[in-house]
């Protein structure tokens, strides 16, 4: 999902960090970490982190990279690192086309959406992938009739496990993170049934390892979270625990990312 860009004010923008590359002898990179101050049409300016950084780049011009990440968006450019920077101050100028990346791990949401997971005990990849590809293959657990809940919508009945109301989940291209009434152990596997509307209505399935699991803090990044946990888990203990996804279809992880980009309204990663 790459494509090539001259809006260079787009991506580079004015207060974001970003990393100046240069290469050196013995083919040694070099890297510069400072913060965006200007962006033109032509060129930037960045004020370094680390006083004296830029020492041996003065009166000279030198031919670098230039790195920002900004939320899901990766932007790359050839660049000239110009004779009037100094110890603490680079200018360049753009040597080229930007590259824009978008990065599908780092796109993501917090969504209110009907959502099982399921523990997968001492259970082994191989197995795993087995049953996974069984469920995705069966039509009944394929789509869902969405029934209007609120501001989001729940599932009637599903499959014996009664009706599935919405959950906040925060939903993303690599992976997800959402509550527990315990927490799960590092590394666990753990089967997920994701209920989307978007294009149509869909049941996405996935299996996710787990990176973090732990009792709540009131978090800028979790609280959202308190208040649905408390309702829907009933439980005294409430945990966060998140993951990244190891058996997800390539089809289904497109249908997320496109998912969460129409919320974010996001333009398509095209020229």
């Amino acid at each position: 999902m790459d494509f090539e860009t001259t809006e260079y004010g787009k991506y580079f923008r004015i207060g974001e960090m970003a990393v100046v590359s240069t290469k050196l002898e013995g083919g040694i990179i070099n890297e510069l970490h400072g913060a965006i101050v200007q962006v033109t049409d032509v060129g930037a300016e960045m004020i370094l982190l680390s006083n004296g950084a830029g020492n041996d780049l003065k009166g000279k011009e030198t031919s670098a990279s230039l790195l920002a990440i900004t939320g899901h968006l990766r932007c790359d450019c050839p660049v000239i690192i110009g004779k009037n920077s100094d110890r603490n101050n680079l200018c360049l100028r753009f040597d080229g086309k930007a590259t824009v990346t978008m990065l599908r791990k780092f796109l993501r949401c917090d969504v209110l959406i009907p959502f099982l997971y399921n523990e997968e005990k001492n259970a082994d990849i191989k197995d795993l992938e087995k049953k996974w590809r069984a469920t995705r293959s069966d039509a009944k657990l394929a789509s869902f009739i969405p029934k209007e809940y609120g501001e989001s919508y729940y599932v009637e009945n599903w499959q014996d496990k009664g009706d599935i109301l919405p959950s906040k989940v925060n939903l993303g291209g690599g992976g997800v993170r959402f509550t527990t009434a315990e927490e799960i152990k590092r590394g666990s596997f753990i089967s997920l049934q994701m209920f989307l509307q978007y294009p149509k209505p869909a049941v996405l399935h996935a299996v996710m390892e787990v990176t973090r699991s732990e009792m709540f803090h009131l978090t800028q990044e979790d609280k959202a979270f308190y208040m649905y946990a408390k309702i829907r888990l009933k439980s005294q203990l409430i945990c966060i625990t998140a993951g990244k996804y190891v058996l997800i279809d390539e089809e289904d992880q497109a249908a997320l990312v496109e998912y969460i980009r129409k919320r974010h309204e996001i333009p398509s990663a095209q020229p």
